[in-house]
């Protein structure tokens, strides 16, 4: 997991529904409460993170997509 410092906006969109992605400083160090993506993934595994969860509908009540541990290796 990079540490970011500003907002990087991902050239992809998820397969299914053609969803943009962005990953922020908040979950990649610069808050400490915030949860954090797991050290070993670069930026193109988290947004395969999101593809899948997009792809698999893995959303919660208001929408917010959530990846499964393990579904990206």
């Amino acid at each position: 997991m990079p540490i970011l410092t500003e907002i990087y906006v991902h050239e992809e969109v998820t397969s299914r529904t053609q969803l943009g992605y962005q990953s922020t400083p908040k979950h990649h160090g610069a808050d400490p409460r915030a949860s954090q993506w797991l050290p070993e993934l670069d930026l193109h595994e988290e947004f395969d993170v999101f593809d899948l969860a997009d792809d698999k509908s893995l959303a919660d009540s208001d929408g917010n997509l959530y990846g499964v541990p393990g579904a990206v290796a």
